[in-house]
């Protein structure tokens, strides 16, 4: 038998695995903190969406330096570019506070700060890195070449390429220390609760599969082994709950997931929160309808977009409102995949059993 083309034989196959570790600190609840409050100003999510609620957001403006809250405004949409500290942050050894990251940040070389932030935002339309390094040295024609492959409105960051290089790093240093003062009223505290979700899933992750401890941090996202990542980092955190928020650092992807309920503090006699999410989200007849397609199979966003006949915004919506309840999975790949949790109705009832005390000795269900 003749056998054309490339013969291969893949030592690889089924080797291409992502590890997974976890962090945790306080200075990446102070940045988060900033870039919250820089996606409300920025429209891009409302404050609604944060379990803090409408009223944390105002109370910062009354807490931080107005002159120093306007220079976060600045930089307008862009306020994905406040997560490139998130790696910054990552490099630190623990335990990772704000005091400690603000000193790095002052004493970071200007420039080369002022670069990786570029980079956050326009390292993927730039195929030239010179472009990059003139840009962060304060080339403005050199910026606007490398914005003109962006789609996005990037007038923020060219306000931030034509100050200073120390000016900017001193405002970024200003506004994490500011914001890590004003998020939370005992940081102290916040801080112990981030160290004991991050513990609690440490242990799970010396029985757990990588992906199954992503999917479970994340209640329901699932993350697609990729070429260009080599680990995923998960770090916990009170301020974006319930929001995950995926970043990256070079070839880690930083996913800031929700503080687990049960490291929060709260009435001992109060319901488990994810029981009450898990009911309230089936109480809903387009939730229910969008349940009975993915019970199908997976499906594309635009798929259930179609098949519900309903917004986009709407369908946004009701996915994240079952994701929040672990109905719901996500895949994280070159595209989004959503999926039924199959396990997650049985296990809601167990939960519901063991809170009304019905549960009988010996039920092994």
């Amino acid at each position: 038998m003749t056998i054309s083309g490339p013969k291969v034989r893949d030592y690889t196959e089924g080797r291409r695995q992502t590890a997974v570790d976890i962090a945790h600190g306080y200075g990446f609840e102070a940045v988060l903190a900033v870039f919250a409050y820089s996606a409300w100003v920025g429209d891009t999510d409302g404050g609604a969406e944060y379990e803090v609620g409408e009223e944390w957001f105002t109370d910062v403006e009354r807490r931080i330096d107005p002159g120093l809250l306007g220079r976060v405004r600045d930089l307008g949409c862009c306020s994905w570019v406040w997560l490139g500290l998130l790696g910054i942050a990552l490099e630190m050894p623990e335990p990772r506070t704000s005091e400690a990251l603000v000193a790095g940040l002052r004493s970071s070389d200007p420039v080369e700060l002022r670069r990786r932030l570029l980079g956050i935002v326009l390292g993927h339309v730039v195929a030239d890195a010179s472009l990059l390094d003139r840009a962060a040295s304060g080339d403005r024609e050199a910026f606007a070449e490398a914005a003109r492959n962006s789609q996005e409105d990037l007038s923020g960051l060219a306000g931030m390429v034509e100050m200073d290089a120390a000016a900017v790093r001193d405002m970024i240093a200003d506004a994490v220390e500011a914001f890590g003062d004003a998020a939370h009223d005992d940081p102290d505290r916040v801080a112990a609760i981030l160290a004991r979700d991050a513990e609690h899933k440490r242990t799970l992750a010396r029985t757990m599969p990588p992906e199954g401890l992503v999917e479970l941090a994340t209640n329901g996202i699932t993350f697609a082994a990729q070429p260009d990542v080599s680990t995923v980092v998960l770090v916990p955190s009170v301020i974006t709950r319930p929001w995950v928020t995926i970043s990256e650092h070079g070839p880690v992807r930083i996913f800031s997931y929700p503080v687990s309920d049960e490291h929060l503090s709260a009435d001992p006699d109060a319901p488990p929160a994810w029981l009450v999410d898990f009911y309230k989200a089936l109480g809903d007849e387009r939730r229910l309808r969008l349940l009975s397609v993915l019970a199908e199979g997976p499906a594309g966003f635009a798929d259930l977009t179609a098949r519900l006949d309903l917004a986009k915004s709407t369908v946004h919506h009701h996915l994240r409102v079952l994701r929040r309840a672990g109905l719901v999975r996500v895949t994280v790949g070159d595209e989004k995949e959503y999926s039924l949790r199959t396990d997650a109705a049985p296990e809601a009832a167990r939960m519901l059993e063991a809170y009304l005390g019905t549960v009988t000795e010996g039920d092994h269900r």
